[in-house]
């Protein structure tokens, strides 16, 4: 592993999340297919650059590995601070004299996970659901 590669290892691995029995599904989904996403970006599909995007000889645009790894870990991050978003929602909407109608009012933390399950709509295991409004 390389300079390059090994920073991006450790920069995706410091926010890896641990699941636990109240992980949402959505959650769930979302760190799988991350993990797909690292896992094909380690394998060495393609060279490594320095740049986010690379051409290959018939002129096609890809994600270079780096990119993909550091995408990886902008995820995990996000998600991270989505899980806090939510935690800080709930919290905050405790003494609310109604109960709170998720349907319209949905947690501030679950509509983020939303829009990067978005970037994955096309998966088998994507549940429609979990399209934004």
């Amino acid at each position: 592993m390389n300079e390059r590669e090994l920073l991006a290892y450790e920069l995706v691995k410091e926010f890896s999340i641990e699941g636990g029995p109240g992980m949402s599904e959505l959650t769930e989904f979302l760190l799988a297919r991350i993990e797909e996403d690292e896992s094909r970006a380690s394998s060495g599909w393609s060279r490594l650059g320095d740049t986010r995007w690379e051409t290959d000889n018939y002129g096609r645009d890809f994600l270079t590995p780096y990119a993909a790894l550091a995408e990886c870990s902008a995820k995990r991050a996000v998600i991270e601070q989505a899980q806090d978003a939510t935690d800080l929602d709930k919290y905050a909407t405790d003494d609310w004299p109604e109960p709170r109608n998720l349907a319209t009012q949905p947690y501030c933390g679950d509509v983020i996970l939303r829009a990067i399950a978005a970037v994955y709509k096309g998966h088998p295991d994507y549940r429609q659901e979990w399209a934004n409004g």
